[in-house]
């Protein structure tokens, strides 16, 4: 290596991850001892990576010797700098405030406040470090409190173990910045217990300097339910999507329900239109919506009744948008690529009176699709959507069709529904959306429109991404804590405390390896190869 070294440095791009990876390699070799190294802090981020994924697989390339990397317990020590518990933790939220990196602008203040929950796998353990049970019930004091009292008439042998974790992250609405902030163990939070949570969360964050403008969750009942209890305290106000904000005074918190969520429950009340469980009867402007005319559509595409049987008009149609499983029914893709201008032209092209509902329909919610999943400032001009585009002045056109046509699309749906003669009012609520999704849809688009607006008058915010209001780097994080350890499984407490962690400190080396291929040595705005130092655990004195 050292007889190379003039060639390597011709070869291996400056700053590069290639680069980093040769020099320590190269540094490790002159020491007597290995111990003595000190590892760039990119090369621990690196190896927390690979750990979290498999130990197993870390200890194989560390004991082969094609590569030279950290024992497992110098790691372990950069892991467990503090100790990993529900509720916030001070050292962990330093380091948030740390990467939000204030000094880059105001702009960086601005964020959402994301929540959601995942299941877990029971389990009862004593914590190394603190010696207290892990794994029951913990939704911070006043609510443990109330959880105690209603339990202890409970009839339910195992109402004190936890079986979901909540989660909430802090994502930036003007920055990269998408850190989780804590977890509680429980059972699935109830509206009040998730407004103290969330509210605590909101009151640490503006006290650290952050500007909380949004809350962002799914269509759960309880976070329904939280929504309209703080709307309801918050009196004089007329606005149901959007609530005083505790902190700043003369400022609001806006309410997001997740697009992909609607987009996929929209899907879902068309499937059992007329098929599925077929608990609906969509009709719109006198005609019905049918997942019946998506199937027809698919088997005219891919079947020989077209003159060119070889060819298709919807190649990306497949047996799988149709028939829906379990698990199909969670993939946002298969939602969004059936709600796509393609299928509409597709069924224009057939020239079927009967599908011209079922086309506007789905024209509709694709524009509001695209107009709420803006993720990036160039994917509008390569695939040549405008509505894609990203929000840059409170005069957009899109902010016009989203309030006066979109909304007023869903009132008169809902209206024509209510005011069809002859038939029972269960009926009638049959023919329209599902309430809660167009509560759900409604909300999310005044929020938006009235949230973008405000924050487009500061200076220093040059554009904002409707994209971020949702819940996708938390799904993402799921993710990775089910996947870890390769095991594909929901985690205990304790392992989702570990990993809770690992993950935190290990951060843009996961997300680089979880997205795909990186631009340059950054991804999302952050450098996997900063050098900027890790805290470590320090080794207690020796008696």
């Amino acid at each position: 290596m050292l007889m190379s070294k003039e060639e390597m440095l011709k070869l291996l791009p400056e700053g590069s991850a290639a680069k980093m990876l040769w020099d320590e390699q190269l540094r490790v070799l002159g020491k007597d001892d290995s111990r003595q190294m000190r590892w760039h802090p990119a090369m621990i981020r690196f190896c927390i990576a690979i750990q979290h994924k498999s130990s197993a697989a870390y200890d194989l390339i560390r004991k082969s010797g094609f590569l030279c990397l950290p024992h497992q317990n110098t790691l372990r020590r950069y892991v467990h700098y503090t100790t990993s518990h529900a509720g916030i933790n001070n050292d962990v939220l330093k380091n948030i405030v740390k990467k939000a990196n204030f000094g880059m602008g105001f702009h960086r203040r601005y964020v959402s406040l994301v929540f959601d929950e995942m299941k877990l796998k029971s389990g009862l353990v004593i914590g190394k470090g603190s010696g207290r049970l892990v794994g029951v019930v913990d939704l911070d004091t006043i609510n443990n409190e109330m959880q105690h009292f209603e339990d202890k008439y409970s009839k339910n042998k195992d109402a004190d173990v936890a079986s979901q974790m909540l989660v909430l992250m802090v994502r930036g609405i003007c920055s990269n910045i998408h850190e989780p902030l804590c977890y509680y163990p429980g059972k699935g939070a109830r509206g009040d217990q998730l407004m103290s949570i969330v509210l605590n969360a909101v009151n640490i964050l503006e006290l650290q300097g952050f500007r909380v403008k949004a809350l962002v969750g799914d269509g759960a009942s309880a976070n329904r339910k939280m929504f309209s209890m703080l709307s309801d305290a918050s009196k004089g106000r007329e606005e149901t999507y959007l609530c005083d904000h505790p902190i700043q005074e003369g400022e609001t918190l806006a309410f997001f329900s997740d697009v992909p969520h609607l987009i996929k429950t929209t899907r879902n009340n068309w499937e059992n239109s007329g098929w599925n469980k077929k608990s609906r009867n969509l009709k719109l402007k006198g005609k019905p919506v049918l997942w019946n005319h998506l199937h027809k559509l698919y088997e005219w595409d891919s079947g020989i009744e077209r003159q060119t049987p070889g060819l298709r008009m919807l190649p990306k149609l497949s047996h799988e948008h149709v028939h829906l499983t379990p698990a199909s029914r969670m993939r946002v893709y298969l939602a969004a690529q059936v709600l796509s201008q393609s299928v509409a032209n597709a069924l224009e092209m057939q020239g079927n009176v009967e599908t011209k509902s079922t086309q506007y329909f789905i024209e509709m919610f694709n524009k509001f699709f695209d107009c709420m999943n803006v993720s990036n400032t160039l994917e509008w001009k390569t695939k040549r959507r405008p509505n894609q585009k990203p929000y840059e002045c409170k005069d957009d056109p899109r902010f016009e069709w989203l309030t006066d046509t979109f909304l007023a699309f869903l009132n008169e749906w809902e209206k024509e529904a209510m005011e069809t003669k002859g038939i029972k009012n269960s009926d009638k609520l049959k023919m329209c959306l599902s309430h809660q999704t167009l509560r759900s849809l409604q909300m999310t688009v005044k929020s938006f429109v009235s949230l973008t607006k405000e924050l487009l008058q500061d200076t220093s915010v040059a554009y904002i991404l409707s994209e971020k209001f949702s819940q996708d780097p938390l799904e993402e994080y799921f993710s990775k804590q089910r996947s870890a350890g390769g095991r594909n499984d929901n985690p205990t407490v304790d392992e989702f405390g570990n990993n809770f962690l690992r993950l935190h400190v290990a951060g843009p080396m996961v997300s680089a390896a979880a997205r795909g291929n990186v631009r340059g040595n950054t991804r999302d705005g952050l450098n996997i190869l900063s050098d900027e130092p890790l805290q470590k655990r320090q080794r207690k004195p020796k008696p």
